[in-house]
């Protein structure tokens, strides 16, 4: 048995090392393979539910960590899922969701 069967997707496919904020050229790649770690998975819930409370149409979002550990690319995928992007007829939203542990996220 080869170490590559192991594996769900192609190991040899391109994986970028730093995501950009405006590239959208994977973005079924991208969104496929985020993965939620459980400090956003224990702050995702309390994100949604400030965004659609009507009673603050101005609200902000601080996000704070070390250089290299994920900001750009959480900002970027909760942007996505905000604006219901949707690439070749596939809805995003619809790859993320299985990913999130919290039902009242789902």
């Amino acid at each position: 048995m080869k170490i590559q069967s192991l594996f769900k997707d192609d190991i040899h496919r391109q994986i970028d090392g730093v995501i950009k904020a405006d590239d959208d050229s994977n973005l079924i790649q991208e969104v496929s393979e985020y993965v939620i770690t459980n400090e956003i998975s224990s702050k995702l819930g309390s994100f949604f539910e400030a965004y659609n409370d009507t009673r603050h149409h101005n609200t902000g979002v601080w996000v704070s960590g070390f250089f290299g550990c994920g900001k750009s690319h959480l900002l970027k995928m909760l942007s996505i899922l905000l604006e219901d992007r949707k690439v070749n007829g596939t809805r995003l939203v619809d790859l993320f969701i299985p990913k999130v542990e919290d039902e009242m996220l789902k």
